[in-house]
């Protein structure tokens, strides 16, 4: 998944999984949450998977951040929440998106 999601947003800028890359520009990204979702007899059958992608820029983002969620959504993960913060000490421009994506585990076996 991780894999996934690195080569997916490294099409649209620079992307780090926990941490920013060193660019102006810059995504990063980490894993919130990974919960069961639908259980059965057998077991855990859909796990919640909640990412947060970080969209950093000295300017405006509003085009990047158009990209994040449309690479975001082919990859199947839908956005759930947004905010955005400026980062004084490093003059910097911060969105804050969270997605989350539904696994099917018994399609999709382990990431």
């Amino acid at each position: 998944m991780i894999e996934l999601i690195l080569k997916t947003l490294n099409k649209v800028a620079p992307t780090g999984w926990l941490k920013r890359p060193n660019d102006k520009t810059s995504i990063s990204f980490f894993r919130v949450s990974e919960q069961g979702e639908v259980f059965t007899s057998s077991g855990e059958v859909e796990t919640e998977i909640i990412i947060q992608v970080d969209v950093w820029s000295k300017k405006d983002f509003t085009e990047l951040v158009k990209q994040v969620k449309t690479k975001m959504n082919e990859i199947e993960f839908y956005r759930t929440y947004e905010t955005e913060d400026y980062e004084k000490d490093e003059k910097l421009y911060h969105k804050i998106l969270r997605f989350t994506h539904l696994r099917n585990n018994e399609s999709d076996g382990d990431e």
